[in-house]
């Protein structure tokens, strides 16, 4: 993969190989966990399969297109499917010990490989511009604002404080918050996408 290091490309088939084998393993146990075979998680678990397969002979090619955009598709299908399962699972007792705490475990790890190759994907565009570090640092920064502004907006002390005020002091306080939040927003927003447009290649191939 041209634009991801060798290490994101070994990172990346790991985890596909580790869903492959969590996927062929969850597929298996779908027909032993509960007193009938759970059809749900079987089909969403050959999709997992599937998908963790074509991943790992699209990695294989020496240049796959759109390296950033196909791993972050990878990452979110695996999650998704995962998600649905578990929607259904949590309902059917599971005639195994701790298994709550094995689907629990099932559930966080296929998460946490969706991340983990997004966060892959991220980077192979993020690395191709040094501008583009500025404007992702950029986005952190207000995203961390942000939260911290929310936070406070929605602390119960804070908002007793506030509702204690004057009517047009209350509202004064409230429409600052209010448009210091969507500023931060919007700044968050335009310079996560600008971190990834710098890294967009212009008349080539890998474009995200």
């Amino acid at each position: 993969m041209k634009d991801t290091t060798w290490v994101g490309r070994r990172v990346a088939s790991g985890v596909l190989l580790a869903v492959l084998a969590s996927a062929l393993i969850a597929g298996g146990g779908s027909w032993v966990i509960a007193s009938k075979p759970v059809w749900i998680l079987f089909g969403f678990e050959v999709v997992v399969a599937a998908a963790s397969i074509v991943g790992l002979l699209w990695l294989r090619s020496a240049r796959p297109d759109a390296p950033g955009l196909g791993l972050a598709c990878l990452g979110g299908a695996i999650a998704a499917c995962t998600f649905l399962s578990w929607l259904t699972v949590r309902n059917v007792p599971i005639a195994v010990p701790r298994g709550s705490a094995m689907v629990l475990g099932w559930l966080g790890f296929r998460l946490a490989a969706g991340v983990v190759l997004a966060g892959v994907g991220a980077l192979a565009v993020l690395g191709r511009d040094e501008r583009s570090r500025g404007y992702l640092f950029r986005a952190v920064g207000c995203g961390a604002g942000l939260a911290v502004a929310a936070g406070i907006a929605v602390s119960g002390g804070v908002r007793r404080t506030v509702l204690d005020l004057p009517g047009w002091a209350s509202f004064a306080i409230a429409t600052f918050v209010f448009i210091l939040c969507c500023v931060l927003l919007s700044a968050a927003v335009h310079c996560a996408v600008r971190a990834f447009e710098c890294g967009m290649r212009r008349g080539g191939a890998d474009v995200a």
